[in-house]
């Protein structure tokens, strides 16, 4: 902790590679005589060498925007200590993006000690002057209690600030206030527009969540077409249970025609994931033989791998494939 913070209240150089990257904006604005250059021999790191400099004989020199670059440079090399005494020097100046920053290093404890009540302060800082992470990260810390106590409609507001300003992730969390009413009213059709707000920027859970809503007819009319097109947005993105629900539409045939082959597709790539339901769901297709070749072995597989996680269906059916004789009983089929 002691050479931590030594590190921080005494910065004492730049990286050199630092220093090279930047030395060009830099050093044309400090004065010549302002620059102190450490006893130290030329440091190579693979470009030109370059001496590296004392911070505090220049960094008064710098205006902010580029004492955020500075920063930013810094940050890059993990010189976090370095990264943060830049970051905020720009803050104390009041650049927002430099508040922003230096509000995360205190709150994952890069370069300064992990302080979340310090993370609140350089957020609150840089969100009331319009910055978009900084609002919703303000709303996150409301909404967990972190640095602050618990305070959801709090959460809500800042949300909002930032969701207006088209950050997908403030959005998201907005529409899952609204479903759970915590913070606003509970509202199904808010809870759709953010959703869909959040999805067209590519969220992921977003475009999962608004497929839902279509599936269901909450919020929004029932249409199960549009319902596969956000789960399909969704399962190419990876998110496993947009593809476990795209091949329950084909297995159905609601928004898509019919087809089993697709449908198994889809539950094959869930339960490369570890999705049990997918697994049970695979497993059946095999053992039917709908969608695949009929394989007793690869039913006997996949429904294992769904028991270990306790599907209870995958269980029971493992049972009846030894008690048909159509697989040889392993050990602890339920583990």
């Amino acid at each position: 902790m002691g050479e931590k913070s030594e590190l921080l209240r005494i910065p004492r150089a730049v990286d050199a590679l630092v220093v090279s990257e930047a030395r060009s904006s830099l050093i044309a604005r400090a004065r010549h005589d302002a620059v102190s250059l450490m006893e130290s021999k030329p440091i190579n790191k693979g470009t030109a060498a370059v001496r590296p400099l004392e911070i505090s004989a220049f960094s008064n020199q710098v205006d902010a925007e580029e004492q955020l670059r500075l920063g930013q440079i810094c940050y890059s090399r993990q010189a976090y200590p370095n990264a943060a005494f830049w970051f905020r020097r720009a803050a104390d100046q009041g650049l927002a993006d430099a508040q922003s920053k230096l509000g995360y290093l205190y709150y994952i404890g890069e370069g300064v000690a992990e302080d979340n009540e310090q993370a609140v302060l350089w957020w609150r800082k840089a969100a009331d002057q319009g910055h978009t992470k900084a609002q919703y990260n303000l709303g996150q810390m409301y909404a967990d209690g972190e640095g602050l106590p618990e305070d959801i409609a709090q959460a809500a507001a800042w949300y909002r600030k930032a969701a207006d300003q088209g950050l997908a992730e403030a959005q998201f969390d907005l529409g899952v206030l609204y479903r759970t009413g915590r913070g606003v009213p509970q509202d199904s059709a808010e809870e759709a527009a953010w959703y869909l707000k959040a999805a067209d920027q590519g969220h992921a859970e977003a475009q999962f969540n608004i497929g839902v809503l279509y599936e269901i007819g909450q919020g929004v009319p029932q249409d199960y077409a549009v319902a596969v097109h956000w789960f399909r947005k969704a399962a190419d993105q990876g998110h496993v249970t947009a593809q476990f629900g795209l091949g329950v539409a084909y297995v159905e045939g609601k928004g898509v025609p019919k087809d089993l082959a697709k449908a198994t597709d889809c539950f094959r790539e869930a339960s490369m994931h570890g999705l049990a339901k997918a697994q049970f769901l695979l497993g059946y297709a095999y053992e039917l033989g709908r969608g695949v070749t009929q394989d007793f072995a690869k039913a006997d597989k996949w429904y294992r791998m769904a028991a270990e996680q306790g599907e209870t269906e995958a269980q029971n059916r493992l049972a009846l494939l030894f008690s048909n004789g159509k697989v040889v009983q392993q050990e602890n089929p339920e583990a």
